[in-house]
């Protein structure tokens, strides 16, 4: 988990992830790599084959984003039912990702930034920090398989996977078992 250190080194304020966290997020994973790192796409883009929203539109999507973010968390369940709790919050998790990458914010590393969003979103639910594995050609094909399910908004694929990684670091680090 080499970038999560990102995650770990940002100050997220119980109160809301907002677009200068994302931008952070951004800046602080990739800035060694990139001068626009941490700083809105100033250009359209396309990505697996589809045009992502014009570049103007991106800090108001952002800010949505963000804003939609703070009010599904006040709809998640207790923790005192784990089993209702955790299978939201894998929707919750999975939307997430989807979304930032739908919208597209930076030149590249979108799908990064969403997982490393994710961990920031596990931190403030006192959560296991998470890897969805992309890395290998299997599990890449399987994660970009299950974000194009999502662009017909069945999002059952990508909750598999991220259920998956979020069951196994909870059994590595507390030793749950579902």
């Amino acid at each position: 988990m080499p970038l999560l250190h990102a995650v770990c080194g940002l100050s997220i304020p119980t109160g809301a992830i907002t677009a200068d966290i994302v931008l952070a997020l951004h800046r602080k994973a990739f800035g060694p790599l990139f001068d626009w790192a941490g700083k809105f796409r100033t250009v359209d883009v396309r990505y697996g084959g589809k045009d992502a929203p014009h570049f103007y539109e991106v800090p108001a999507l952002v800010k949505q984003f963000c804003d939609d973010l703070e009010e599904r968390f006040k709809h998640l369940p207790n923790k005192s039912d784990a089993d209702r709790f955790f299978e939201e919050a894998v929707s919750f998790l999975a939307w997430l990702q989807y979304r930032l990458v739908v919208i597209h914010p930076f030149n590249d590393y979108n799908g990064r930034t969403a997982r490393l969003l994710t961990n920031a979103v596990l931190l403030r639910l006192d959560m296991p920090l998470v890897e969805v594995a992309v890395a290998g050609e299997k599990e890449r094909k399987a994660y970009i398989a299950a974000m194009r399910k999502a662009d017909g908004h069945d999002y059952r694929a990508l909750e598999a996977l991220l259920y998956v990684a979020l069951r196994e670091s909870l059994e590595a680090h507390i030793g749950y078992r579902s």
